[in-house]
C-alpha cells in the first residue's frame, strides 16, 4: 500500500516521501481503517521535525487524526461493521491507505455529515461535541467566526 514515510526527522519538505508499506492486520481490539481524509496539524509537523513530545521509531508513518471506513475488525470488537465511516481523533500512523487503531478510539460518523467536517476534530468545539450537535454543529463549525 502507499504511505507517507519519514526516514529521518527534519523539515517536512525534505524528509516526507511517498513510499510503500505493508497493509496492517487488525489485532484483537483493533479496527483496520481505509483512509478517506486526514488533516495536517501543527503536531503532525512537529512530529516530522522531531520536536514533539515523543519521537516515533523510524521509518515512520505520520498522521494523528483521520476519517476512514472500517475495512477489517479484530477479535473481540463489537459495535462496528465493515464499510462503516468513522473518525479517529487521536492515533498514530494514519497517513497511509490503511492503518489500524484501537476500536475505542474510533467514533462512528453520523449519516449525512460531510467528510470535511468529520475529519477535522476542532479545538474550538471538539469532535465529540460536533457529532452530538448534529447539523447545528456542522453549520456552526463552518461559520465565518470559527473559520478565522
Amino acid at each position: 500500500m502507499r504511505a507517507v514515510l519519514i526516514k529521518s526527522f527534519g523539515n517536512p519538505e525534505d524528509v516526507v516521501h511517498l513510499g510503500e508499506a505493508k497493509i496492517p492486520e487488525a489485532a484483537r481490539g483493533e479496527l483496520r481503517i481505509k483512509l478517506l481524509k486526514s488533516p495536517i496539524h501543527n503536531h503532525d509537523l512537529a512530529i516530522i521535525r522531531g520536536a514533539y513530545g515523543y519521537k516515533p521509531d523510524l521509518p515512520a508513518v505520520p498522521g494523528r487524526e483521520a476519517l476512514g471506513v472500517v475495512d477489517a475488525i479484530g477479535e473481540g470488537v463489537e459495535g462496528f461493521k465493515i464499510g462503516q465511516k468513522v473518525a479517529i481523533p487521536a492515533g498514530y500512523r494514519m497517513w497511509a491507505e490503511y492503518f489500524t487503531t484501537p476500536a475505542k478510539t474510533a467514533v462512528p460518523v453520523r449519516p449525512g455529515m460531510s467528510e470535511d467536517v468529520a475529519c477535522k476534530p476542532s479545538r474550538e468545539i471538539g469532535l465529540f461535541k460536533l457529532l452530538l450537535m448534529g447539523r447545528l454543529g456542522e453549520l456552526w463549525f463552518n461559520s465565518p467566526r470559527v473559520a478565522k
